[in-house]
């Protein structure tokens, strides 16, 4: 599809899937349908976002002019049918429910406008806003900034609910999202990694270096457990979340490394990191206070994610720690023979090369089989090991 005549910096799709929405550098908006069906034109400047409302009848969109701009796409009449001008840069980020338009600007300050009573509220965050969205329940505001900061408010009053770091976002326009089910909060970074925190704790869950250059634009899909991601380096990729994103390294990176570096001060609990060469799960960290020579102490406490051995490490707060990628699948079990399970995989192949567990684990997972239930084996694999951690259930027919 073509159209537009220059970049493209950001589209967004109707409720319903018929049709989406693009904003562009050549100041204008364009619906489409797989063709084009309106332009909107009016903005001074670049426009740098849009989003549709629920039935796909108006567009929001924000420019670098400063403006943000109402559409009717059932009129014939192609001029905005309001515009807000409290901005005073660039509006990079707008976000539509039924009754309400929230925008993120450049100048720092997140605004939510009520259409109904016809007021603004408005929340000064410090740093540029690169990305805002309502929530799912649409109680509160996940709002990024270039300060590597994303931070959850409560929408009505602004209150800081938790914020989620670790990433690197200084320079460019990225954005982050919530999950369908509102339980975890998803960010690109300029690392070329995704980020994954969980929502109610703030704790990184995990990374993944998933593109080569900067990841712009994070989408969650409304019904799978699917994350869309694009980048500078001209690509989109459909990652899956419970397989922790980490199918882009076997099929677009197979010489991927095994572990990737992050600053020791990102680090999070419920996070990962290398200790003494081996992938761990970290389970308390604290800080000490600026030494003479320069340097904040960062003590890390943490478990084999293979093993349960406890180890512990101490590193400067701005060096780098090795972080292991660690992938989660979940097979059919087959059978159990010789102390290893045949597994079936999601292509109905067969996997036979992961041991039955010691210990309490591997008992229940045998004696469960022996009983005739059907059960999904999980296998972790990290750092060239792999191991079965859990098993459940498999769903009734």
């Amino acid at each position: 599809m073509v159209g537009h005549g220059k970049d493209i910096n950001d589209i967004d799709v109707s409720f319903d899937n018929s049709k989406f929405c693009s904003a562009s550098s050549d100041r204008s908006i364009f619906l489409w349908d797989g063709q084009i069906i309106k332009r909107f034109s009016g903005h001074d400047q670049r426009v740098s976002s849009c989003a549709l409302n629920k039935d796909g009848s108006v567009i929001c969109s924000g420019s670098y002019d400063a403006t943000i701009r109402l559409w009717d796409c059932r009129s014939q009449n192609r001029l905005p049918i309001q515009i807000i001008s409290d901005s005073k840069d660039d509006v990079s980020s707008v976000d539509l429910s039924d009754t309400e338009i929230l925008a993120g600007s450049i100048d720092n300050f997140v605004r939510i406008y009520d259409l109904r009573q016809g007021k603004m509220i408005e929340d000064n965050l410090g740093h540029p806003v690169t990305s805002a969205t309502f929530s799912g329940d649409g109680q509160c505001v996940l709002a990024s900034t270039l300060d590597s900061t994303i931070q959850l408010l409560d929408k009505e009053s602004g209150e800081v609910l938790n914020s989620y770091s670790g990433h690197i976002n200084g320079s460019y326009k990225i954005s982050s999202c919530l999950n369908s089910a509102d339980s975890h909060v998803i960010s690109g970074s300029e690392d070329g990694s995704i980020f994954v925190w969980d929502l109610a704790e703030g704790n990184l869950i995990e990374s993944f270096h998933a593109h080569k250059k900067v990841v712009e634009s994070v989408v969650y899909h409304p019904t799978k457990d699917l994350i869309i991601s694009g980048s500078s380096d001209s690509t989109i990729k459909s990652e899956d979340k419970d397989a922790h994103l980490d199918e882009v390294f076997e099929t677009t990176d197979a010489g991927a490394s095994l572990v990737y570096p992050l600053q020791c001060s990102a680090l999070r609990k419920g996070g990962h990191v290398v200790i003494k060469g081996r992938p761990c799960k970290i389970v308390d960290m604290s800080t000490s206070k600026t030494g003479k020579h320069g340097h904040a102490k960062v003590h890390l406490v943490a478990i084999d994610i293979f093993t349960g051995k406890k180890l512990e490490d101490i590193s400067p707060s701005t060096h780098n720690m090795e972080v292991p990628h660690v992938k989660r699948t979940e097979y059919t079990l087959l059978d159990i023979d010789d102390g290893f399970l045949n597994l079936m995989t999601a292509d109905g192949g067969t996997k036979e090369d992961v041991k039955l567990p010691d210990g309490e684990i591997g008992n229940k997972i045998q004696a469960e089989f022996d009983e005739g239930k059907d059960l999904i084996i999980t296998v972790v694999a990290s750092m060239g090991e792999e191991m079965c951690l859990g098993y459940k259930d498999a769903p009734k027919q």
